[in-house]
């Protein structure tokens, strides 16, 4: 074990006892790359990453631990762990049974195993069927499916005032006569509020109003013949068919229909103006962006902080007025050895996203310029460097570009 490689180590348990796991990560990663044949960089690393929630992570970390150490018994539980997390429960299973076997007496294999065995039970288990809280129809009584809705059926006698009495009394025999033959009366209450059912109704509700002559307006003279009829119509439906000439000044002459034979010789002249064209609205103005704090501002916040609260704003814009909280001077010392490739590429982006959209004034780029500076000093960038995939480092190139630079830390 060497200096720097224990040195490390030691960072790395301080951080991992402050709660700092971002940090944590970052400093057995030093231990891990200063001797790489100690399986317990990697091992604490893993632990590191189970409290972060990276649990593919911890797992690969884990499995280098035991290729470096066959059977440890912490690179197994932590494996399992993780799998477990992954929902790879037969590899967990395995990896508890191998450490039950080398420590027998090891309580917390035993409860993870408890665990394990809880999680199978529980997917296993059948669901229980949806209770039907439908309310049931209530049942039909033997009187409502028997019994048929009470129909009344009554004669109209129409009385009208101008006939004969012998046609209204042919008409009321009639009309009792075919009552007798298919409309029989099902109950004998009267319609009205009067004890006689025989009483007639009042003359002025039955009477049959009497068809009227129509009427012709006097300023028309009714047709002689079907052929003036047609003349009549078709000199009413006569289009009003108008012109006009048209010039490219916007000056035109409309002539408008005539109505009459007298108006169809002088037709009407109307100068016509072309309104004047609407101005141009205004050029959207450009939002200023705020520009970072000052060197002199003390730094108030940590990495791990800042990478939580970026996630919670998923604009550009604002992505970028929380990282003008930090000084470009500052970055270096925020991101000591605990930057990763993930976070480097989110920044470039929003870097890249308000560059191209022309947000961002000069004062701004110039900004986003140091900000990259900056990040050329951090420690271990030329290992953040090497970790980008090719999307990754197209992103880096994209915004290198987007603000106006030839390169930047290696990349062009």
């Amino acid at each position: 074990m060497s200096g720097a490689a224990k040195a490390a180590k030691d960072k790395g348990n301080a951080a991992f006892k402050s709660g700092d796991f971002v940090a944590a990560v970052g400093h057995y990663t030093d231990a891990a790359l200063a001797d790489r044949l100690e399986p317990t960089y990697p091992l604490n690393r893993a632990a590191a990453y189970l409290k972060l929630g990276k649990y593919a992570d911890a797992e690969r970390d884990c499995s280098t631990t035991l290729a470096l150490s066959h059977g440890n018994v912490k690179a197994l539980y932590r494996r399992a762990q993780a799998r477990i997390a992954l929902r790879k429960l037969d590899d967990a299973e395995k990896d508890l049974n191998d450490a039950l076997k080398r420590e027998p007496a090891n309580d917390a294999v035993k409860q993870e195993l408890v665990k394990l065995k809880q999680i199978r039970a529980e997917a296993s288990a059948p669901k229980k069927a949806p209770i039907s809280v439908s309310t049931p129809l209530p049942a039909a009584t033997a009187s409502s499916a028997t019994t048929k809705p009470i129909r009344r059926r009554i004669p109209i006698k129409i009385v009208d005032d101008d006939a004969p009495a012998s046609i209204a009394t042919h008409a009321s025999t009639s009309a009792s006569k075919a009552g007798e033959d298919f409309m029989t009366p099902v109950a004998t209450r009267s319609l009205s509020g009067s004890s006689s059912s025989s009483t007639p109704p009042p003359k002025s509700i039955l009477k049959k109003p009497q068809p009227t002559e129509p009427t012709q307006p006097p300023s028309q003279t009714p047709a002689t013949s079907f052929q003036a009829a047609k003349d009549a119509r078709d000199q009413a439906r006569k289009p009003k068919v108008g012109g006009g000439i048209f010039k490219a000044n916007g000056t035109h002459t409309l002539f408008k229909g005539s109505t009459t034979a007298q108006e169809e010789a002088t037709p009407r002249i109307v100068e016509v103006t072309a309104p004047e064209p609407a101005p141009a609205p205004p050029a959207p103005r450009t939002r200023q962006l705020p520009l970072p704090q000052s060197p002199d501002t003390a730094l108030t916040t940590t990495l791990f902080n800042l990478q939580r609260e970026w996630r919670n704003r998923p604009t550009a814009e604002a992505r970028w007025e929380l990282l003008c909280s930090v000084p470009p001077s500052s970055l270096p010392k925020l991101c000591g050895t605990s930057l990763e490739p993930a976070f480097l590429v989110a920044v470039l982006d929003t870097f890249r996203t308000l560059a191209v959209s022309g947000v961002a004034q000069a004062d701004a780029r110039n900004a986003m310029r140091d900000y990259l500076n900056s990040f050329a000093t951090v420690p271990r960038f030329d290992t953040v460097l090497m970790f980008l995939s090719a999307q990754e480092k197209e992103v880096v190139r994209d915004t290198i570009r987007s603000l106006g630079l030839k390169s930047w830390a290696g990349v062009s």
